[in-house]
């Protein structure tokens, strides 16, 4: 996820520097304070934060490239002060000067403290002898030296993220490894390579070579050093995938942008709107006028459908991201309702309130600091396979950003996982 959010800067920033470069000089300074220096400086801030973890995660595997990341730590930091000073002195013959003076790192909480402050590093004793460590794609763990097994994420065929597997150094001397799967359906690149410091393995499958039904490849990674490290890659290839239709729920779970829906029945007299890159992800949709009546929900009132395939039967959660729009109707909070096939639509209502001290204060301020309001329904399906997850509007103004389908709480994350394939 981290990656995904430090991508996302660099391709703004890309795009921000190469239309500043474009602009007539007299134009520079004007563009630097109101472009450019937002964007780059607060792609600089993300990257640190980025480096900061990247930094406590390889320290606490051995990795001998910790330290590497907290040197750029203390760049980026750098680099923010310099920003500052350009912003400051070199643009507008220093017009603004103490504009950018607010501390800006180191908040515990809601006041600023007196200075900048870098955050904390760690830096380890790297020994000189090479020696091979293996992480897998979303454990913390590392191998040799981890209890438990190093296993990767389940995938299935509908899964286009291929998994990922890091063979790094613990030591400054290099080492060779080779990585070989024991299935002749899996497919590992690099399969064998040498290491300074470390390198990502991409783990792909043969789809047309797994079995139907669910099955543990292995592969096996091995260090000149002498290491070993067995890691397994679960993976389930469904039987007649040919007729499976909708987004596909996998490694349980099933990830919709609110704009990709198959069909929308429009209020009366009234539309569905797409607002491109409102919220964290794609876009909103929202029914429209915003004055519309408030409607209870069933029958052929507006809704939004989408088609979707179970995996199994039994009980999940489904949260929809909305925007945090306020209650402008006066109603204890705006609702919409949602139901799966034929079901009775549940209405949910979005509980937060601006007002110090009432009750959902604080969900409207979470709301706020987060950019959006996660609700959440329970539902129980009996069978497995195709239906139909509906959306129906309530209150006017509820802004759908998307819908994440969830079993068994599901792994913590900021921006939720990428959308589900759709079929």
């Amino acid at each position: 996820e981290a990656e995904r959010i430090e991508t996302g800067w660099d391709v703004l920033t890309e795009r921000t520097l190469a239309a500043g470069a474009a602009l007539p000089a007299a134009h520079r300074d004007a563009y630097f304070q109101l472009v450019e220096y937002p964007v780059v400086a607060s792609a600089n801030l993300n990257k640190l934060y980025i480096a900061t973890a990247r930094n406590r995660l390889y320290a606490a595997q051995g990795r001998a490239t910790a330290n590497a990341q907290a040197a750029e730590v203390a760049r980026l930091f750098a680099r923010d002060a310099e920003l500052a000073r350009i912003y400051e002195q070199d643009i507008a013959g220093g017009k603004w000067i103490h504009m950018m003076s607010q501390t800006r790192f180191g908040y515990t909480g809601w006041q600023q403290p007196e200075k900048n402050i870098v955050p904390e590093t760690k830096t380890i004793v790297i020994p000189a002898k090479a020696a091979m460590g293996v992480a897998v794609e979303g454990d913390t763990n590392a191998w040799p030296g981890a209890d438990g097994q190093a296993t990767l994420p389940p995938r299935d065929r509908f899964d286009t993220n291929p998994r990922s597997i890091e063979v790094f150094n613990r030591g400054i001397a290099r080492f060779s490894y080779t990585a070989k799967p024991a299935e002749s359906w899996l497919r590992v690149h690099p399969a064998a390579g040498e290491i300074a410091e470390q390198t990502r393995l991409r783990v792909d499958v043969d789809w047309n070579r797994v079995p139907a039904g669910e099955h543990i490849g292995h592969v096996i990674v091995r260090g000149s050093d002498g290491r070993k490290v067995r890691v397994e890659v679960p993976v389930v290839n469904p039987a007649r995938h040919e007729a499976i239709k909708g987004f596909v729920e996998s490694d349980g779970h099933i990830v919709i942008e609110a704009q990709h829906y198959s069909r929308a029945i429009a209020p009366p007299g009234g539309d569905w709107k797409t607002i491109p890159n409102l919220g964290r992800t794609l876009s909103g949709v929202m029914s429209w006028p915003v004055t519309a009546a408030a409607q209870l929900p069933g029958g052929d009132t507006a809704r939004l459908e989408y088609p979707i395939h179970l995996s199994q039967a039994g009980a999940f959660e489904l949260r929809v991201v909305l925007s945090p729009t306020l209650d402008f109707q006066h109603r204890g909070g705006l609702r919409y309702a949602v139901s799966i096939d034929d079901e009775a639509p549940q209405i949910v209502t979005m509980k937060s309130d601006p007002t110090p001290g009432h009750a959902d204060f604080f969900a409207w301020e979470r709301a706020v600091r987060d950019s959006v309001y996660v609700a959440v329904s329970r539902h129980c399906i009996e069978k497995a396979g195709a239906h139909t997850l509906k959306l129906w509007r309530v209150d006017s103004g509820t802004v759908f950003q998307r819908i994440e389908l969830v079993r068994d709480k599901g792994q913590k994350s900021y921006l939720g996982p990428p959308e589900s394939a759709q079929r």
